[in-house]
């Protein structure tokens, strides 16, 4: 799986790099993208694994840098917003919000927040990634979704909101008037 990591510089060093290794015994790899310096992209770190070892190395002016460290990837993850498709069955509703491509699924729950006819907001934490309610064909409806990385799998991290979606009968009859 690819990662992405990026750092901020406290000194002026001109050649510093990042190398991390999945295992105490593997080998450095130098973690690079193109020309940027204060980021890359990790291609194959392993979330599963208990640790991931990292090293800066560098150089400023007078001195030499080296700090070697150690982290645990379930305990630093965040994935992106989901994407959320809504369908209408019948008098139902079903939201239905993408998966994260790594870890195992049941790491991840899932946070649903809708508003209906412009009552306040309400929000579902739910073990899967689909949702459903009642359908008012008189309401007009919004939903967000965001993935929430399960405290089972290692520390709890929330995605970003999703864009909000808007769906309902009073969005189609605005729709309609204004084309």
């Amino acid at each position: 799986m690819e990662t992405n990591c990026t750092w901020s510089l406290i000194s002026e060093t001109s050649d510093l790099q990042l190398f991390y290794r999945n295992a105490e015994n593997d080998s450095l790899k130098p973690c690079t993208y193109k020309h940027m310096k204060t980021g890359c992209h990790l291609d194959d770190i392993d979330f599963a694994a208990g640790v991931q070892f990292f090293g800066f190395s560098g150089s400023t002016k007078s001195s030499q840098i080296q700090n070697l460290f150690i982290i645990e990837p379930r305990n630093s993850v965040k994935s992106e917003p989901p994407k959320l498709d809504i369908k209408r069955e019948g008098e139902h509703i079903f939201l239905n919000c993408s998966t994260p491509d790594f870890l195992r699924y049941n790491c991840w729950k899932y946070k649903f927040t809708y508003s209906k006819c412009d009552e306040k907001e309400q929000i579902v934490e739910t073990e899967g990634n689909v949702f459903s309610l009642e359908y008012n064909p008189a309401c007009k409806y919004m939903f967000q979704a965001q993935t929430v990385f399960s405290d089972y799998c290692g520390t709890r991290r929330e995605s970003e909101m999703s864009e909000p979606v808007f769906f309902g009968m009073l969005l189609t009859f605005w729709t309609l008037i204004t084309l």
